[in-house]
């Protein structure tokens, strides 16, 4: 399994844009200006959202004139005006259903960039509930922790139910480590995912963490670390390049997301001696203090202020 470490530095400040958008532009005829551009929907109905029975829906509709109209199970969803902060021709609709279902239903109407009127529509079953089934409360500390030491030969297995009308589970993962020797004092930050197929994900540390940072534990003064994962089930086509599932008047994709609670792997020193477990607390403000020197430490080099760099980023 190849696994992709992305540093949060620049996750901090993403401006989420979908990929498939450069294929909105029509075909450009050999002397004509391009032509009319397809419509096309993207939407996620997030299950059991914030641990309750609600349902988080989040739709866009691109490449259409004036803002349409969207509603999923005949709930209509509200324009979010602050979504669309390139001035593109989409729209974002959300909403909050405080109402469970397993089937979602969604249905849009609106113009064409060529000023024609159209409708869509998609269909999904949403994921059916499911859980960790592994790593029972006896097995972890106060703070809902699994403790491992920090070794490259360490190896953490996660365990979960199967969940009804599933393509596919997404873990996300992410991965914390400080290390002050007396010479100096590291942070390392990272966030990732991988796709899985089946209910299993067994992972080396040695997959998560360079050999660089193993070295360094035997001068460590200080210590601490964590992985974290979640697993999401996904329902209903979600990659670019997935066959979609929107019909009529527009192309794309509408899929469902369910959700169980992370589970914590906390680090400590191999060997009785350095055998030391560090506060949960400890290890968020270690985290925080990082990032916000690792910032300002760029914006300086980069001579801009914190305001320039978001507006740079929200203009590409």
């Amino acid at each position: 399994m190849k696994l992709r470490i992305v540093s949060a530095i620049f996750a901090l400040f993403t401006l989420v844009v979908f990929p498939a958008c450069d294929s909105f532009k029509g075909s450009e005829g050999p002397t004509g200006p391009p032509g009319a551009s397809t419509v096309s929907i993207h939407g996620i109905v997030i299950s059991d959202y914030a641990g309750g029975s609600s349902n988080k829906i989040e739709v866009s509709v691109f490449n259409c004139k004036l803002i349409p109209s969207v509603s999923v199970n005949g709930y209509d969803l509200w324009y979010d005006i602050t979504s669309n902060t390139n001035k593109l021709p989409y729209f974002t609709f959300k909403k909050i259903i405080k109402t469970p279902f397993q089937a979602a239903q969604l249905n849009a109407s609106f113009m064409t960039m060529d000023g024609k009127d159209g409708i869509a529509s998609a269909q999904i079953t949403l994921p059916g509930s499911f859980e960790i089934t592994q790593y029972s409360p006896s097995e972890r500390d106060k703070y809902d922790r699994i403790t491992v030491p920090f070794s490259p030969n360490e190896v953490l297995g996660i365990a979960w139910s199967s969940s009804e009308n599933v393509e596919v589970y997404i873990v996300d993962f992410v991965t914390y480590i400080h290390i002050t020797t007396q010479n100096e004092n590291i942070n390392v930050f990272n966030r990732d995912n991988t796709v899985i197929a089946d209910t299993l994900l067994v992972i080396r540390l040695s997959d998560l963490f360079p050999e660089f940072y193993f070295d360094k534990i035997e001068e460590a003064v200080f210590f601490s670390g964590y992985v974290r994962f979640t697993v999401h089930a996904i329902s209903g086509p979600h990659n670019p390049g997935d066959f979609g599932n929107v019909t009529g008047d527009a192309e794309g994709m509408f899929y469902g997301m369910r959700s169980i609670p992370e589970i914590t792997f906390s680090f400590t020193l191999p060997g009785a001696s350095k055998q030391t477990t560090f506060l949960h607390e400890q290890d968020e403000i270690d985290h925080k203090k990082y990032m916000y020197e690792m910032i300002n430490k760029w914006l300086k080099q980069s001579e801009i202020s914190l305001v320039e760099f978001i507006e740079k980023g929200s203009a590409k």
